[in-house]
């Protein structure tokens, strides 16, 4: 039996144990609202300690890291009429938006995903930052965007403020053979 050389990334090599327990459970709890494929979470803490054992004060800390780490988005509490406030609830993203939310890289909360330590096809340790062949294309895309994030931003503002005739001229340029003749 060969090992399996699928190199995806899930939520739980962004997160502590600790963490991905909390964030396990409230996915699990989550659920889907009308017309919106991402999953809402209600649940009360006192529930997500009972389904994690993980203690209430490490709960509460663990949602507070997954909120700033871009893993939860907590939502405005909804007030009943009589006044009290429901429970408070969270988008939890799942891998692939989170990915989605980093590659966009709107907020500096969303990091890309760690290097992976030893090659899937030989077993053989990686040396730090170095990354499968297979990924190595993509990885230094993502480098060199975060590098340049300033010369990127700048270019989709000019991008932005041009006229359409103003793009076609620069992007779409006459062919040689109309110039010369």
């Amino acid at each position: 039996m060969t090992p399996p050389t699928d190199r995806h990334c899930h939520a739980r090599r962004h997160l502590t144990p600790s963490q991905y327990m909390t964030y396990d459970a409230m996915r699990a709890m989550a659920k889907a609202e009308k017309n919106d494929p991402l999953l809402t979470c209600y649940a009360k803490v006192t529930t997500i300690v009972d389904r994690t054992s993980v203690g209430r004060t490490q709960t509460i800390e663990n949602i507070k890291a997954l909120v700033t780490k871009g893993w939860l988005i907590p939502r405005d509490k909804i007030r009943w009429k009589a006044g009290q406030f429901g429970n408070n609830h969270y988008v939890v993203l799942d891998h692939d938006d989170y990915a989605r939310y980093a590659a966009r890289r709107e907020d500096d909360r969303y990091e890309f995903c760690p290097p992976f330590q030893y090659d899937a096809k030989t077993g053989e340790k990686l040396e730090k930052g170095e990354m499968p062949e297979e990924f190595g294309i993509a990885v230094e895309g993502r480098k060199w965007a975060r590098e340049n994030r300033a010369l990127i931003q700048a270019i989709q503002e000019l991008n932005n403020s041009m006229t359409r005739e103003e793009w076609e001229k620069i992007f779409n340029p006459p062919d040689i053979e109309e110039t010369s003749q």
